[in-house]
């Protein structure tokens, strides 16, 4: 009986290791595939939306980033240099606008990194200037003591001179309450701002001062034509316009500067300035049509920063639907909501416009001129190579609950994703290019045709390592490289 017993006991022992060894044996051969080796991040205006339309076949793009159920398989994020707006809000505009499921954490804006200088200005008076909602930008980023631009001169009597002159104003003093609540322990006319956040492009600047750039953009050369002024009196309309409304901006800004953050004092040390990115120009749309007679075609030669920091010329031609080389002298209207006289608008406006790099060097001439030190600044966004050694580490901590059976969570690997390859997708050669560029392995630059850049080679002084022309083509040259289908 022991006999019998032991060589059952014998047999189910070789049964057990018989087994132990067919599921290593398995487990060996149908291994779970590693996380994704490869990132994309896309820049918005002009690759994906251009005034809030999406372009390019950007929300078929997308979705092939994710799976049948809906779930995220490609880690990718938004790169811009805009904002505004809280990255949650921000999330759920392109949610809805390119029909995916888009996290906050997704959205890389250009004042993102600003909360990273909580810790230094909690607790102190802060200026958020900008369009949108800048103060409650950082206010949700923990700075707890916040005032947007108009809330603070609000604070100072006649620290805006022109202020009567502007209806908005009035109204908002009229309908609310003029302060905002701030820490009790404020008293804002005499408490000194400490630091200067410029978190989107200011209100009114960059619609009125883009009215004179725009004509003195223009050159004639070559049989291109510039827009040529039939009254000079439109200059002087236009710089009368900029001086009562977009000045206010910097000369409060100013004020705060060059009296140590307490205007209405002496000439003190300058706090701490910040700009959420340094673009200059920034495309809004490329065509418009006037009188159905000429269309206004705008040739994206090099339109983006010299060397020296100034603007490269941009050559703008007439092209009559019946005589291709016909050239005309048009006028330019007051309303610059239609740019030709008597033209239909048929987008935002058909050049490029200034963005917050251009209020930064009118801010930085002004200051300079009135005060005995320069402006001393610090500027975010692309091309800053630091955007985009935060954009891999963004990447890295995305959640991707599942890649083909291989579970990041579970096998304690999220935020240690080992990227290969990381694709910038971009419009702008001087921005996104550039910055991918100087970014260096691993990233890879991909521009398109859809934005700021048009040329049909590559770009001259930032090439791109690929050029393709929509946002689609991007995508699927990326998923046809890495074999994802």
């Amino acid at each position: 009986m022991r006999f019998v017993g032991g060589r059952f006991d014998l047999a189910l022992k070789r049964k057990s290791r018989c087994s132990q060894s067919f599921s290593r044996f398995i487990h060996d051969q149908v291994k779970p595939q590693q996380p994704c080796s490869f990132g994309v991040a896309f820049d918005i205006d002009g690759v994906l939306i251009r005034g809030g339309t999406p372009i390019g076949g950007s929300p078929q793009a997308l979705k092939r980033l994710y799976d049948n159920a809906g779930a995220l398989r490609i880690p990718f994020l938004f790169l811009t240099n805009g904002g505004g707006v809280p990255e949650s809000k921000r999330a759920l505009e392109l949610s809805k606008l390119l029909g995916i499921k888009i996290l906050a954490s997704q959205v890389l804006q250009g004042h993102s990194p600003f909360k990273e200088l909580v810790r230094r200005f909690e607790n102190d008076l802060i200026i958020a200037c900008g369009k949108g909602e800048p103060d409650v930008v950082m206010s949700n980023y923990g700075f707890k003591n916040v005032l947007s631009m108009d809330e603070y001169a609000s604070y100072f009597d006649n620290i805006d001179p022109l202020s009567h002159h502007k209806k908005w104003v009035v109204e908002k003093e009229t309908n609310g309450s003029k302060h905002k609540e701030m820490d009790k322990n404020f008293h804002v006319p005499s408490e000194r701002v400490q630091a200067v956040f410029v978190v989107s492009d200011p209100v009114d600047w960059s619609r009125d001062i883009q009215s004179p750039c725009f004509i003195s953009s223009c050159s004639q050369s070559g049989g291109l034509v510039s827009f040529k002024l039939d009254d000079y009196s439109i200059l002087d309309d236009s710089f009368s316009e900029l001086k009562k409304y977009n000045m206010f901006f910097i000369l409060v800004l100013c004020d705060i500067l060059r009296t140590g953050g307490l205007p209405g004092t002496g000439t003190e040390h300058q706090p701490p300035l910040y700009f959420a990115s340094d673009d200059l120009l920034y495309q809004v749309r490329d065509e418009i049509e006037c009188d159905g007679q000429y269309s206004v075609n705008l040739n994206h030669y090099e339109n983006d920063i010299d060397g020296n920091g100034g603007i490269v010329r941009r050559e703008c031609s007439l092209v009559s639907p019946s005589k291709k080389n016909d050239v005309a002298n048009i006028g330019v209207a007051n309303n610059w909501g239609a740019v030709l006289r008597g033209g239909q608008h048929l987008a935002a406006f058909p050049a490029e416009r200034l963005g917050m790099g251009a209020f930064r060097i009118a801010l930085e001439g002004i200051y300079n001129s009135i005060h005995p030190s320069p402006l001393d600044y610090t500027s975010y966004g692309k091309p800053n190579p630091f955007v985009f050694k935060n954009a891999e580490l963004t990447l890295k901590q995305l959640p991707l609950p599942s890649y083909h059976g291989y579970d990041a969570t579970k096998n304690g690997d999220a935020g240690l994703r080992f990227f290969k390859t990381l694709y910038m997708i971009g419009d702008n050669p001087s921005v996104d290019i550039k910055g991918a560029r100087q970014a260096g392995n691993p990233w890879f630059s991909i521009l398109t045709r859809t934005g700021v850049f048009r040329g049909k080679k590559n770009h001259a002084e930032h090439p791109a390592d690929l050029v393709v022309d929509t946002v689609a083509d991007a995508v699927d040259y990326i998923l046809k490289k890495e074999g994802v289908s």
